[in-house]
């Protein structure tokens, strides 16, 4: 058994595809990474991590989006998917 939240802190900025219920409760998936610094203008700093949510960089919008940790289905990096803190093959 991995913990989700390990899996994705662990992920060192490597890409991940992360499932999870947005608040409309549709389901969305989110390819990006964690620890992103590029286009932080002024020397400003995002908070990566806060108590509720995990802070994404997305590829697709070229956004950081924040992920709410309580909503997270799966987590998938290098081929390893982490569903319910289950492990898939």
């Amino acid at each position: 058994m991995i913990n989700i939240g390990n899996f994705i802190r662990n992920s060192s900025g490597k890409f991940i595809t992360v499932t999870f219920q947005k608040k409309d409760g549709t389901t969305r998936k989110l390819n990006g990474r964690i620890g992103v610094t590029q286009g932080i203008k002024d020397g400003g700093k995002l908070q990566e991590e806060t108590q509720n949510y995990y802070l994404l960089w997305e590829v697709k919008t070229r956004c950081w989006r924040y992920v709410n940790k309580r909503t997270i289905f799966s987590v998938t990096c290098e081929g390893v998917t982490v569903h319910n803190n289950l492990v898939e093959a």
